[in-house]
């Protein structure tokens, strides 16, 4: 990039990036009903578990979210800033990672179903549609990897755990091509 472009487009992704929070306010309100949903429909299986965990996650970063977006607005003056960006951060971790195991265990018990089906079903249709619900969980793990590897990046956890730093390139590489598989997804 040029150098006397660079703080015109860092300005214009810090302006995309704060609009884009706008959103979150909602989202808090959403992912709490989302959570007592969960909670109503207990069955103590480990993937209602690994959600429910998923799902606090989200809350908690939602929260830190908005209160980040008013702190920028001037309705708060947090004394460490990027402090609740990293704490944020750590939430977000548990969130993502939590849903792209869930969808891991998800995907195993599938494609179980799958193998007997294969070898007892004579049920075509029956087995077209498990065939699509295995295609599909396979498709929103390929997805998420870069909203997982982001967050793990966001919240040191990869740094720590593996001692490496993936590159801004290979994370929005992923994102991108999550975003463009989601995309597809909604429009095919």
């Amino acid at each position: 990039m040029d150098a006397t472009n660079e703080p015109r487009f860092k300005a214009l992704g810090t302006k995309c990036s704060e609009a884009r929070r706008m959103f979150w306010l909602g989202r808090s309100v959403a992912e709490v009903h989302t959570l007592q949903g969960l909670l109503a429909k207990s069955d103590g299986s480990l993937t209602w578990l690994i959600s429910v965990i998923s799902r606090m996650g989200f809350v908690v970063r939602y929260v830190f979210e908005n209160y980040i977006i008013l702190s920028k607005a001037g309705l708060f003056k947090p004394a460490n800033l990027p402090e609740v960006v990293r704490i944020c951060s750590k939430f977000w971790f548990i969130a993502v990672f939590g849903t792209f195991v869930n969808n891991v265990l998800k995907l195993f018990k599938k494609q179980s179903e799958l193998s007997r089906l294969t070898e007892s079903c004579k049920d075509q249709t029956k087995l077209d549609k498990v065939t699509a619900e295995r295609d599909g969980l396979v498709y929103t793990l390929v997805s998420t990897v870069g909203d997982t590897t982001n967050a793990c990046t966001g919240s040191n956890f990869i740094q720590t755990v593996a001692g490496i730093t993936p590159s801004p390139k290979f994370i929005g590489f992923c994102g991108s091509v999550g975003g463009l598989m989601q995309v597809y997804q909604v429009y095919k």
